[in-house]
C-alpha cells in the first residue's frame, strides 16, 4: 500500500531500503537509460540517472551525466553541486570549489547543510584563504554544531 499525508501517491515509510538495493538502482538506472534514449535532450532525465549512478557508486557514468546535465541546461544548478560533491570527495579540491562557486552563485541558499564548510575546506586546500574565510563563517551559521564546530576551528586557525 502507497500512503501520502493526504492520500495515496507515496511509498510507505521504509521501502527505500528496498529502492537503493544494487539490482534495485541497477534496474531503476536501465529504465532511465531507455526513457533517455526516447527523450535525449531531458536534462531532468540526466540528472536523475547520475543521481541513480552515484547511488550505485558508478562515479564516472554521475559525472559524464552531470555534465551532460549542464551542457542540456547550463541552468541546472543542482548539476554543479553534485560535480562539487564529487570532486571534493576525490579530494580534487580545485574542481570542487569551482563548481561550488557556479553552484553558490546560483543558489545561494545551502540546501543541506555542508555546501559552506565543504567550499571553505576546498578553498584552504588550493590556497584562497580570503575565499576560505568567507565560507567558513557561513557554515558557523549551521544548524548542526558539528560542523558549525569544525568551521570554527578552521576559521581560528586561518585568522
Amino acid at each position: 500500500m502507497e500512503f501520502d499525508g493526504d492520500g495515496p501517491n507515496q511509498e510507505a515509510p521504509g521501502d527505500w531500503r528496498e529502492f537503493l538495493r544494487p539490482e534495485s538502482l541497477l534496474e531503476h538506472i536501465r529504465e532511465l537509460e531507455g526513457e533517455i534514449r526516447w527523450n535525449p535532450l531531458d536534462a531532468e532525465l540526466h540528472f536523475e540517472l547520475g543521481t541513480f549512478y552515484d547511488c550505485a557508486k558508478d562515479s564516472e557514468n554521475a559525472v559524464n551525466s552531470y555534465w551532460k546535465v549542464l551542457e542540456l541546461d547550463p541552468q541546472m544548478h543542482q548539476a554543479h553541486y553534485a560535480l562539487g560533491e564529487h570532486y571534493f570527495g576525490k579530494k580534487r579540491y580545485w574542481d570542487a570549489a569551482m563548481e561550488f562557486g557556479h553552484y553558490v552563485s546560483a543558489e545561494p541558499d545551502d540546501p543541506d547543510g555542508t555546501l559552506y564548510l565543504k567550499f571553505g575546506i576546498s578553498c584552504l586546500r588550493i590556497g584562497q584563504v580570503g575565499d576560505a574565510r568567507h565560507q567558513l563563517r557561513k557554515a558557523r551559521l549551521d544548524k548542526d554544531s558539528g560542523r558549525a564546530g569544525v568551521a570554527d576551528k578552521l576559521l581560528s586557525r586561518i585568522s
